[in-house]
């Protein structure tokens, strides 16, 4: 779950 949530906020990151 931790691993899950750190991707999609490096996705987030990316994203922006």
């Amino acid at each position: 779950m931790i691993l899950q949530k750190k991707i999609t906020t490096n996705n987030m990151a990316r994203d922006t």
